[in-house]
């Protein structure tokens, strides 16, 4: 999946350096030079992965579903979890989006990227594209027909 959402936001947006995002259960963060050189990248876990580990390696925290209230600060323990396990997404996406340059590309794609638009989280440029990884794949099975 990193390769194609590379390939895909590559395709999409060429000759830029690029921060590709894929939120979904894990959430990676790759970078890409305006060489198109892969440069490397780190993953972490997703809004319900770390919802799921608070709750099971932990006595007393709850299960916590990820729609619901994300506040700022918490009132709740639940809204405690929700809004730290969202924020805490958003925090590293402004991070790598620091890393990558001011000249970067940001191009979100995965499942948990419209809960951090709604819930507004999201205070980085960013291109959203649900369809980044098939877009890719769709180039590196052109790319392998034509040579």
């Amino acid at each position: 999946d990193r390769v194609a959402a590379a390939v895909g936001a590559s395709s999409l947006y060429p000759k830029q350096n690029l921060l590709v995002a894929d939120v979904g259960t894990a959430v990676t963060y790759d970078f890409l030079s305006e060489k198109g050189v892969f440069c490397g990248g780190n993953i972490a876990p997703g809004i319900h992965m770390r919802l799921e580990a608070l709750h099971a390696f932990t006595d007393r925290l709850p299960q916590v579903e990820s729609l619901g209230p994300t506040p700022p600060w918490g009132l709740t323990t639940a809204q405690a979890m929700r809004s730290g396990a969202f924020r805490g997404i958003a925090a590293e996406l402004e991070y790598y989006s620091r890393q990558a340059g001011n000249n970067a590309t940001a191009v979100l794609t995965g499942g948990s990227v419209p809960l951090l638009i709604r819930n507004g989280m999201l205070n980085i440029k960013y291109h959203h594209d649900p369809y980044l990884v098939h877009r890719g794949l769709h180039c590196i099975i052109h790319y392998n027909e034509n040579k």
